[in-house]
Order: C-alpha cells, then structure tokens, then sequence
C-alpha cells in the first residue's frame, strides 16, 4: 500500500517487465517476486513511472535482480549466502548465489532459495470455537513455504552483454481467515439472497466446514519463467544505448481445500520491450520505446468469478530531462492500446486505449537543498477482473460483479517536496492531492453479516496526504 493505493493502482514489475502472476486479483494472491533474491527494490514516483506503467500515481515498484550477469565476476567468481531464523512464526531461510566466469566472455549464474515458516505466534489472541472464544498462541492456517530456483547465462563483451535465464517458484501458503460460511447466499436481482432453503436446495454439494475450517485451505503455487536480456552500446547513428528484453511466464496456483482442489487460476504469458537510448539534443538527454504483452487467465472450480480471458496490451513511451541552471527538468509520455476478449457470450470484449502526461521540475535553490515540484495526468485502462467478474470470492467475503460499461480510469496529481542533502544527514518532506475522476472501486450493493454484494462502478475520488523521512549516516 503506497500513499493510499493498492492492488492494480501499485504496480509491481520485474526488471521493468510484468511478473504474470494474479496478486492483483485478490490480497490472498502472493506477488511472485523473492526480496531475498532482489538486488534492488526501489519505489519510483515522478515522471520515470511512465516507463513502466500507468496509474501508479504513488509509485511504481520495480526490483531488479542478478540471474542474469550484466559483467564479468572479478577474480573469475562471486557468490553470497544468507540464514534467517523468526522467532515469530519459526521462519528458517536459507538462500545462495553465485556467479562464475566460463572463459572470458561467459558468466553463469546459479541461486536458490528454502523457506520454511509455522503460523505466526499472536499476543492476546482469541479465536472463536463453537461460539466460544478461547485464547490461542497462534493465529491458525498463516504458515509459508517456498523454493525458488534460477540460473542464467550470459555472453558478455565490450559493448554489452546477451543473455537468457529460467526460473522455477513453488509455494504452499494457508488462507487464514478463508470461510465458506456463506456459500450458500445467491443473487435476485442485484439484492443477496441467503437463507435456510439454500441449503436444502445444495445438500448435495454439502460438506463438512467446520472441518474445512479447522484444516484450512491453503495455496500450491507453482511458477516457470524464461527471460532473455540484452544490452548494447552505440548501436546505431544517433543513439548511445539499446536494451532489449522479452519473457515468458507459465503460472498456475491451486486453492485446496480437504486436500481437494477447490480453485485453479492459470496465467499464461509474455512480454516484450525495446529501448532506446539517444544521443544528447542540446540540454536534453533521454529515452524513447515500446512494450507488448500478452496473458491468457483460466479459472476454474468453485470460485471461478471470472470467465477465460485474454488481455493484450501495447505501449510506447518516453522520458526527457535536462540540466536548466539550477533547474533539473524532466517530461515524460506514455500511450496506452489495451484489448480483453472475454470467453463469455452474454459479455462485450474490450478495447481501449490511454494517454498520460508527467513532468518535474527540481530547484537547487542553496546548497544541498531542492524543491520539488512533480504533476501528471495518467490514465489507467480497467482490468478484467473489473469488467467482467461475476461469482462468489471467500477470500474477500464477497460476490464480485464486474461492469463492462467501465471507461478509463482518469486522475490529475500534484506533489511538492522540499529536501535537505548533505554526507552525513538528509531529510525529506513531501505534500500530494490526487484528483480522479471516474476513479474505479468496488461499491456495496448488499449485504448480508459479513458477506458483501459489490459491484464495480466509477466516481470522483480525491487522495491527499504529506510523508517525511529523515536519515543520518
């Protein structure tokens, strides 16, 4: 969650690529991205976002990593290793890595990663029983496991590197608080319908919950990816830099429950993007490039709120900066063309596109002191979980319908910031408003206890807030 945004207004990505997982579909979905095999995770705000995305008004995370070597080991090798205890869920971790050169030009890259953690361990917890509650030393069904394997390969020369990696991620997780208490609540209408004669009417697909609920449902993630990289300096005429990268992802998650499979989700895909790096213009020195993706989403089983689905996506984008005096500048585009066929008659498949606008300006007023002045316009297209849902999601306590009648999500933004920079100290402070218009959420229709009828609709929507931070070396 960052500046009061989350889900697909947070977008993380993978060496600037998508990571192809479902976390934006629900908060029970794991982003499938290891920080312990990061080399670099860094929230980026301001102009540079457009890079990479649109509609992360507070920031977009980006986590670069070293499965594939970028330059040759010094001494011909280098590795690292880590051991982590918890002692709040009894979390053991290991991880490794290391890099060796094969001849001159070749490097390989090989790590892993094991964790193994129990339920988390919660001070005055009480958990209800038959009515009851008794007090437990740990929160049930929150235990995690995971290995995570990659290697890569890389040809490294003077004027760049070319390089390929695969990654293997399992995962087994428990879904706490997870319930079926209200599978039985249906629609009429757009009003929710729970009662006794449901269960009558379902007594076939009866099962026995509280048993359900004292195993657990839990989550087994598998992930396989394939990247490839490249990099290469002076290309051509007019342009000091090339990166290239494409990657392809097969993820399938299972939700199980009495060690049956309730649940699969399956997301196939692949993106691509090109950049280039041109030669100085005068004051201004950037980068200009294009993206496509492409990623096919299957559910299936008893919480398939969601028909098949194929999402394809293309972008162009571009960034600018230059040194004006005292004045750092920096501008910034990026368009948008987003299709979604929907493998549903009764549902029109969408086709849209997006447009968004940045730029900053930093004054170095005194030594070691700036401000700040950053401002936007970006546009978010809708996902399909927003178009198109419709069916009952336990993870959230809700029956989720989409509207297929949604436009671009549109906001206009404005930050200032003023900093102090120096050796040893610095401090930052920063003040933001967000202006959305047909800003995209969930509304509740109905509700019944705890379970929620929602629907997808748009309105005017305003965030605003002011952060600090302060840092001494």
């Amino acid at each position: 969650v960052i500046r009061g945004q989350e889900g697909a207004r947070v977008k993380v990505t993978q060496n600037a690529t998508e990571t192809m997982d479902v976390s934006s579909l629900s908060p029970d979905h794991a982003v499938t991205i290891d920080p312990q095999l990061a080399q670099k995770i860094e929230v980026i705000r301001g102009p540079s976002t457009l890079l990479y995305g649109a509609g992360s008004v507070g920031g977009l995370v980006n986590v670069t990593d070293t499965k594939i070597p970028i330059q040759m080991p010094e001494n011909g090798y280098e590795g690292n290793v880590g051991l982590r205890y918890n002692s709040g869920n009894d979390e053991k971790m290991t991880h490794a890595g290391t890099t060796v050169g094969l001849g001159s030009n070749v490097a390989l890259r090989v790590e892993g990663l094991k964790r193994d953690a129990n339920n988390y361990i919660a001070p005055n917890y009480f958990h209800d029983h038959d009515g009851e509650l008794e007090k437990e030393k740990r929160v049930g069904n929150t235990f995690s496991e995971s290995e995570n394997v990659n290697v890569g390969l890389s040809w490294i020369g003077e004027r760049g590197f070319a390089g390929v990696s695969y990654s293997n991620r399992q995962d087994q997780y428990g879904l706490p608080g997870h319930s079926h208490e209200y599978e039985s609540c249906h629609l009429h209408g757009l009003s929710l319908h729970c009662g006794e004669h449901d269960h009558d009417e379902d007594e076939h697909d009866d099962h026995d919950h509280d048993h359900a609920h004292e195993a657990g449902p839990w989550i087994d993630l598998k992930s396989e990816r394939y990247d490839v990289r490249t990099e290469l300096d002076d290309p051509f005429a007019g342009f000091k830099k090339l990166r290239a990268q494409a990657s392809y992802t097969d993820y399938q998650h299972d939700e199980i429950e009495e060690d049956t499979i309730s649940t699969r989700f399956k997301n196939k895909g692949y993106d691509g993007r090109l950049e280039l790096v041109h030669n100085p213009l005068g004051a201004w020195e950037g980068v200009i490039g294009t993206q496509y993706g492409q990623q096919k989403l299957e559910l299936t089983g008893e919480e398939a709120f969601l028909a098949p689905n194929t999402t394809k996506k293309w972008s162009v984008f571009a960034l600018e900066h230059a040194q004006l005096n005292d004045v750092h500048v920096e501008l910034a585009a990026r368009a948008d063309q987003q299709k979604i066929d929907i493998d549903d008659s009764s549902k029109k498949d969408f086709d849209g596109s997006a447009f968004s606008v940045s730029g900053a300006a930093n004054w170095e007023f005194a030594p070691n002191y700036k401000l700040s002045l950053v401002t936007s316009h970006q546009e978010r297209l809708p996902l399909a979980q927003e178009l198109y849902a419709d069916g009952g999601h336990f993870a959230t306590n809700t029956y989720e319908l989409g509207n297929d009648q949604l436009k671009k999500e549109q906001s206009n933004n404005v930050e200032l910031g003023f900093h102090y920079d120096n050796n040893r100290f610095d401090y930052h402070v920063h003040v933001y408003h967000n202006w959305f218009d047909d800003y995209i959420y969930a509304q509740t229709l109905d509700r019944y206890e705890d379970f929620r009828l929602v629907k997808y609709t748009q309105d005017k929507a305003r965030f605003y807030g002011a952060e600090a931070e302060a840092a001494y070396q």
